[in-house]
């Protein structure tokens, strides 16, 4: 389970897929420059698509300074993006490791062993959630393709 940032709840991944095609997850940290560029568009994207078609997961693994991030951490990094709440930001860290929870249940490491951020992964929606995409794991589909084929997104 992970922290909702704008809830303090602690929320299953499960319970978020339940009522949507597919959620998309995406690695972040207060650190991360690339994860600053591609979020917004990212969040343009969404904006355009229904809930009930994909549902957003960014999960924050650490804050600027590589530590812990707190709720309030995460709720100025979600207005940094001019988002009006948190809602769809996550925390993942245990006090010693960040992703512990992504780590212990999903492949993040690409197939020469190494782990980028911003980095995303595809979990078909319904009853029984199915791991369908991880960055870097090899597999011949891209993102855009699974979204496409698991949300039925209309994207390029």
């Amino acid at each position: 389970q992970l922290q909702n940032c704008q809830t303090d709840e602690f929320v299953s991944v499960h319970a978020l897929a339940a009522d949507t095609r597919a959620l998309w997850i995406i690695g972040s940290a207060g650190w991360c420059s690339a994860c600053r560029q591609y979020l917004p568009q990212v969040f343009n994207l969404m904006n355009t698509i229904e809930p009930t078609q994909a549902r957003l997961m960014i999960v924050v693994g650490e804050d600027g300074a590589y530590a812990q991030p707190t709720t309030g951490f995460c709720r100025r990094y979600a207005e940094h993006y001019g988002l009006p709440d948190a809602s769809n930001f996550y925390i993942d860290h245990n006090g010693v490791s960040s992703f512990s929870t992504l780590f212990t249940y999903l492949n993040l490491y690409s197939n020469d062993g190494a782990f980028g951020l911003p980095w995303n992964a595809v979990v078909s929606g319904g009853d029984a959630p199915v791991y369908e995409y991880s960055d870097g794991s090899g597999q011949a589909q891209t993102l855009v393709d699974v979204l496409r084929e698991v949300a039925g997104l209309p994207i390029q």
